[in-house]
């Protein structure tokens, strides 16, 4: 597995960003722990994980954060994981981590569910202005993606039928958690193709794709999410 490599900025008096990139695994996940614990020794119980980067998490990684979230709220603070990529999402989510934790899209929306806002990040030296330009590109970039949203609609809809298999791996890559039902009924969609297949040619087509488990359908997705970076 990659290194972990962890950032800390801090924001006022009582917060910090933790920008984290690479993966998280039992080999490393003390090193998180190490990460959390030296901002909350700094009385910062105030936390925002920036996941941006961070392209997967083991059960060991998870359980460091299980492992804070009492004493910093019992500290009057929080913690809120932003910028998951979705083949991290789609594990916090299959672990129903969604009941314990705040989760954001961007590190300013992260900011404002702490109290704070990007202008309470103090006074950068040369490493931390890396942080403060990327509030401005995140900001920028969210603005461009509301705009395109539309567009990628009508895409949609005017896309061609196309083969089984694309549709098949195009929906696994979105959703790598769907149920077979829930598969069949997004493949009958004209924007995958209006394909109506039985339960058995599914079965038989996940087989071929190496799709057939959910452990299969999560590393694809994965791989997937890994590529469009």
């Amino acid at each position: 597995m990659e290194r972990l490599f962890t950032e800390s900025f801090l924001v006022n008096s009582d917060a910090a960003i933790l920008r984290l990139k690479g993966f998280i695994d039992s080999t490393n996940a003390s090193k998180l722990k190490d990460a959390i614990e030296n901002v909350m020794r700094e009385k910062r119980f105030k936390i925002v994980l920036d996941f941006k980067k961070i392209e997967y998490v083991s059960s060991a990684g998870w359980g460091v954060l299980i492992g804070h979230i009492r004493d910093i709220r019992e500290n009057n603070g929080d913690m809120v994981l932003s910028g998951m990529i979705q083949s991290v999402k789609s594990i916090y989510i299959l672990m129903e981590l969604d009941q314990l934790f705040k989760v954001s899209e961007t590190l300013i929306e992260a900011l404002r569910l702490i109290g704070k806002q990007e202008s309470d990040i103090q006074k950068p030296n040369k490493s931390e202005q890396i942080i403060v330009q990327e509030v401005a590109d995140i900001k920028q970039e969210a603005e461009q993606k509301q705009n395109s949203q539309v567009e990628k609609q009508e895409k949609k809809l005017i896309t061609k039928v196309r083969s089984l298999e694309d549709a098949i791996e195009s929906i696994i890559a979105e959703k790598p958690l769907i149920s077979l039902k829930l598969l069949s009924q997004e493949l009958r969609k004209i924007e995958h193709g209006a394909w109506r297949i039985g339960w058995f040619q599914l079965k038989r087509e996940l087989k071929r794709l190496s799709l057939n488990s959910v452990k299969d359908r999560l590393y694809y997705a994965f791989l997937k999410a890994k590529e469009g970076k």
